[in-house]
């Protein structure tokens, strides 16, 4: 990968996050090679079930708990496969360097994508509302700011 310890197990636990959240990636062929072998290792960690298990591959995720949820929601979903977890599909080939392109995907469907994208326009919606609330306050402080201006006109 052509990068240092810390910089590939960076880049394969952020490829790994990504998989997990969306279901599939799209990358290079080389990476996806990289990921792939390591969520096939993750789900047959997480077959087994344990709370051994658990700590494992929670602090292979840097010990993100909503993550490592999420992945245990994608288990039952693999109970009668004992392999093949994920598939590559080609792509076309990068324009700007011509790099082999894949999307890595699991090979069975679960509900798991569906429920992060009702999260992600959750989250929207709030941060909407936090948006609304900022504006209602900028408008609150300004206010003040002026009545504090004029009361200071009016002492001197």
């Amino acid at each position: 990968m052509s990068r240092d310890r810390g910089s590939r197990g960076a880049l394969m636990r952020s490829l790994l996050r990504a998989l997990i959240i969306n279901g599939k990636i799209t990358t290079t062929h080389a990476k996806a090679d990289f990921v792939r072998i390591e969520a096939e290792k993750l789900i047959k960690q997480a077959r087994k079930n344990g709370y051994n298990d658990k700590r494992k591959i929670m602090a292979f995720l840097a010990n993100n708990r909503q993550l490592t949820e999420l992945l245990y929601k994608n288990v039952p979903v693999f109970a009668g496969v004992t392999s093949g977890f994920t598939k590559l599909t080609k792509l076309p080939a990068r324009k700007g360097d011509n790099a082999k392109m894949v999307r890595l995907e699991w090979s069975r469907k679960s509900s798991i994508s569906k429920e992060s994208k009702s999260k992600k326009e959750e989250n929207k919606t709030s941060a909407t509302k936090i948006q609304t609330d900022k504006k209602s306050l900028r408008g609150r402080l300004s206010s003040l700011s002026k009545r504090s201006a004029k009361s200071v006109k009016k002492s001197v």
